[in-house]
């Protein structure tokens, strides 16, 4: 992380709480020292289950706006593609919506899901991502999150998140927890991992790989940048 100059940061996640429990302590992080941090929300996050209606999504919503105030993000922008169904959606509706916000903010640097993640939603954002993300007159850098019930279980997968990268989020932790606690309908008890110590077991375990006490992992997909901008 580049500390001598502003970095414009993006998240593009399928689902409201997958931008916490991928990368919610860094974006707090990047928030801290006064880089500029957007999310986009593409899936509904509910429509899969039943008893949705409009409400229901309103206050999901309400629960991901409340987050990302906790963690300092500049805006949050939710688009309606079908919950556990975006690979019914032609990929180019999808690349199109997320070419629009790198352009329109200029975006340098993302974090988005990993490609072999459990759920069919964060494989589609994957690849539309790296697809939006062509190297063609663009400088950026791409980052794949992990995100607890969803890439720890593809048991069956031969290519399982593989970290490469790995951010101190120390001074943030507790902005995380907070944050992931605002989704009252998402977070569930131990030992269930998207509980709040199934996110501290796995900051500290990404924390002692890397010699730090909480850490988030990511692996790095793209890196592009110019002279004077380094990641």
């Amino acid at each position: 992380m580049n500390n001598n100059s502003k970095n414009i940061v993006m998240c593009f996640s399928a689902h409201p709480d997958d931008e916490v429990l991928g990368c919610g302590g860094t974006i707090a992080k990047y928030s801290l020292e006064g880089h500029k941090v957007s999310i986009l929300i593409l899936a509904t996050g509910l429509t899969s289950r039943k008893n949705t209606n409009d409400l229901s999504i309103k206050a999901l919503r309400d629960e991901s706006i409340k987050s990302s105030k906790i963690m300092g993000a500049n805006s949050i922008t939710f688009e309606n593609f079908p919950d556990n169904m975006m690979d019914t959606v032609p990929l180019l509706d999808v690349v199109k919506k997320i070419e629009s916000f790198i352009k329109k903010k200029k975006i340098e640097i993302i974090f988005t899901h990993n490609h072999d993640d459990l759920n069919i939603d964060h494989s589609v954002v994957n690849k539309a991502v790296i697809t939006a993300c062509r190297p063609i007159e663009k400088k950026i850098n791409v980052y794949a999150c992990e995100i607890l019930s969803s890439s720890e279980w593809n048991f069956d997968s031969d290519d399982t998140f593989k970290p490469n990268t790995f951010i101190d989020i120390g001074e943030t932790i507790k902005k995380k927890i907070k944050a992931m606690e605002c989704y009252k309908s998402e977070i569930r008890n131990f030992p269930h991992p998207r509980s709040i110590e199934g996110i501290k077991n796995l900051s500290k375990l990404r924390g002692s790989q890397s010699n730090l006490n909480y850490a988030e992992a990511f692996r790095l997909i793209i890196s592009i940048f110019s002279e004077n901008k380094v990641p």
